[in-house]
């Protein structure tokens, strides 16, 4: 009877900030954490983590104060990933920008937004609301803004995703990119021995995360992977092979065809 539920209808994390319950925030991610096992998808790129500025802002998350915030946020993941769930936060760190409403109505340069804060302020506002879901809740996720700390993108700011995240929080998890990704080609990856280290350690991350979640549900040591070809299959490959066979042979009649006419 429940065929046509849709996450979508949950209330917002400021609804949740609202009653000062970390219990109701737990299940919250409680009722998230059981959609995850009903709808098959293991990464629940939320809560959102940004601070409420003003009115005004692209992006309002579960309130304007960090110390709120980071409590039932953290009840929030905490319930959450008790199911398997992994709870991406977002946005870690300066998220509460326009840079990507801007960027979703079609403005190729809306990742470029540099935002510039002190380190106390960071520390005292948007990091401290986010920290007790790392430390307290276990935080395997972290989404991270398509804007610029400073002059650096955030996938790529040493203090943030190695320094603070890392070694002072000890994260464990992942990092997903809002907007988009600078791509790095196979060969540019085995000629830079730093990129391919990094790479390394990016997909050991990913899979401790994977092995951690409710995507090994029904997964043993004993559990192997055995391919199986359906009826549909079957007849998808063969008219492929068909279509495909009857090209070259009306091409190559086409051919013929134009010699014969000179």
């Amino acid at each position: 009877m429940n065929a046509v539920y849709r996450a979508g209808i949950m209330c917002g994390g400021n609804t949740i900030a609202q009653t000062f319950n970390r219990d109701l925030a737990e299940d919250f991610g409680i009722v998230m954490g059981n959609y995850s096992l009903w709808s098959n998808l293991t990464f629940w790129w939320g809560p959102d983590f940004s601070l409420r500025r003003t009115p005004y802002d692209a992006q309002n998350g579960v309130s304007e104060d960090p110390v709120l915030t980071g409590a039932q946020g953290a009840s929030i993941v905490a319930g959450a990933q008790a199911y398997g769930a992994v709870a991406g936060v977002r946005f870690a760190a300066v998220g509460e920008d326009s840079a990507w409403a801007a960027e979703r109505s079609g403005n190729a340069g809306a990742e470029q937004t540099a935002v510039f804060r002190t380190e106390q302020a960071a520390r005292e506002g948007i990091l401290r609301a986010v920290q007790p879901a790392v430390e307290d809740a276990g935080a395997l996720g972290f989404r991270l803004p398509s804007c610029r700390a400073g002059a650096y993108r955030y996938d790529a700011h040493p203090a943030f995703s190695r320094q603070i995240v890392r070694d002072e929080w000890g994260f464990q998890g992942v990092f997903g990119q809002s907007g988009a990704n600078a791509v790095q080609t196979a060969g540019s990856v085995r000629n830079d021995p730093l990129l391919a280290a990094e790479r390394k350690e990016a997909m050991t991350w990913q899979t401790y995360v994977l092995a951690n979640s409710n995507a090994m549900d029904g997964y043993t040591p004993h559990t192997y992977l055995e391919p199986v070809r359906t009826v549909y299959d079957t007849a998808l490959s063969a008219s492929t092979f068909i279509f495909a066979f009857l090209t070259i042979l009306f091409a190559i009649l086409y051919v013929f065809k134009s010699w014969e006419d000179e």
